[in-house]
């Protein structure tokens, strides 16, 4: 059975969300994003 992703882009707030105080976003969070784009999800960083 395939899944069908319901999803059509994925938008995140980057400003106290992915960034660290350093303006930094931590390698957990990166390799998240790299397998959601894997998946064929657009990813907007705003």
């Amino acid at each position: 059975m395939r899944l069908v992703n319901p999803y059509k882009l994925l938008v995140l707030d980057i400003d106290g969300t992915l960034l660290d105080k350093n303006g930094v976003i931590s390698a957990e969070d990166r390799n998240a994003l790299a397998r959601v784009c894997d998946l064929g999800l657009p990813v907007s960083l705003s």
